[in-house]
């Protein structure tokens, strides 16, 4: 799966590089189109996944807290995945900012809105998986009160180390680091989709727009 380079938003990369309105420089989108080339050539992107009951004993160590007891009310099955874009690209992006500083904060904004896109076709995938049926919004450790400890937790349930190659330190950032990982609810009833909000953005700990007291304005 591949295809989702095709999908990456410009206007996602943007907003990874801090701009949110006003006409952004020619040389800026230059630099998109030549990072959005690199990525292309340099990842190696690769998913994994898991189809559970919801009252699997496996889902008791990660399915923990408030939102996911909210999330997964009315689902009868859960869905753990995750994905990543691989070493290389993270190697590019390192090479380059030691010889390329601009173009490396560029591909890493790149990477990121491509490993974005990447779940979000895996989304889709699962959407046809169970026609007929209402999947809940993606939620992922360190959203809300779902502790980033358990990362641990769910990549081995996903067998994620073996399959392909994302690991995680003790304290829950995953290698490589152009990788995401995600819950999902399977219900027979219609699920509401909440406006993602800054608690549930992947930058929310380190976003410059929330420690001015702004917010980038991203509706996804």
């Amino acid at each position: 799966m591949n295809y989702f380079f095709e999908n990456i938003n410009k206007n996602e990369i943007l907003k990874y590089l801090g701009y949110r309105t006003g006409e952004v420089p020619a040389d800026i989108m230059e630099e998109i189109d030549e990072a959005i080339s690199i990525v292309k050539k340099c990842a190696r992107p690769k998913y994994v996944f898991r189809f559970f009951d919801k009252d699997d004993e496996v889902l008791k160590e990660i399915a923990v807290g408030r939102d996911m007891a909210e999330l997964l009310r009315s689902s009868f099955k859960v869905i753990l995945f995750a994905v990543t874009l691989g070493n290389e690209i993270e190697m590019e992006i390192r090479k380059l900012s030691f010889t390329n500083l601009s173009m490396s904060v560029v591909v890493d904004a790149t990477a990121s809105a491509a490993i974005e896109a990447f779940a979000e076709e895996l989304d889709k995938s699962f959407q046809k998986e169970f026609s007929g049926f209402y999947l809940t919004d993606r939620f992922s450790p360190g959203y809300g009160d779902m502790p980033i400890s358990i990362q641990n937790y769910f990549l081995t349930a996903i067998n994620a180390k073996k399959e392909i190659g994302i690991t995680t330190t003790a304290e829950g950032i995953m290698t490589p680091r152009k990788s995401i990982t995600a819950i999902m609810g399977v219900s027979k009833e219609v699920q509401p989709h909440r406006h993602r909000g800054c608690e549930n953005c992947r930058l929310f700990r380190n976003c410059e727009f929330r420690k001015r007291g702004e917010n980038c304005g991203y509706e996804g």
